[in-house]
């Protein structure tokens, strides 16, 4: 005689904690590849807790990973296979060290193409975009002080 299967629902009642978790490992497999990695580069803070927590509220498959120097977020980026580079890598423009947000940006455009590069400052618009196109790289300018949804905009267009 053939055991009985017992449905979905059945098998989560007899044993919820394991079939619930049961369920995240599968789920974890199956959208392993589907994480969006964001690397945010500022030195203020506040700036910085707000970007993530706007991110992970907005994307919730997002790994960000943060940094308040331009020499530490290259040698993390540096240090990552190239099929694990970011795809986005929110950048301010005036950092504290040696190098600021134009030198990192030039890097990751020559070195990491994929990655899409945001650059963020209060300077004004004018002056940074001229900056980049004389550096003929390719970044996207927001400036400060920015809002939730220009975050938010932020995840979405750059998630796939």
């Amino acid at each position: 005689m053939s055991t009985p299967s017992i449905s979905p629902i059945e098998a989560i009642r007899k044993n919820p904690v394991h079939r619930i978790k049961d369920i995240y490992e599968e789920l974890d497999d199956l959208f392993a590849n589907l994480n969006f990695d964001v690397v945010v580069v500022e030195d203020d803070i506040t700036t910085m807790e707000f970007i993530k927590a706007v991110g992970y509220a907005t994307n919730d498959t997002s790994r960000i990973k943060s940094f308040n120097s331009a020499e530490d977020a290259y040698n993390h980026i540096k240090s990552l296979p190239l099929e694990k580079t970011p795809d986005l890598v929110i950048l301010d423009i005036q950092l504290k060290g040696e190098m600021d947000g134009y030198w990192l940006c030039e890097k990751i455009y020559s070195e990491f193409p994929a990655t899409r590069v945001v650059m963020i400052s209060s300077t004004s618009p004018i002056l940074v975009k001229n900056r980049l196109s004389r550096m003929d790289v390719e970044a996207q300018f927001l400036q400060k002080p920015f809002t939730i949804q220009q975050i938010a905009k932020l995840f979405d267009t750059y998630k796939f």
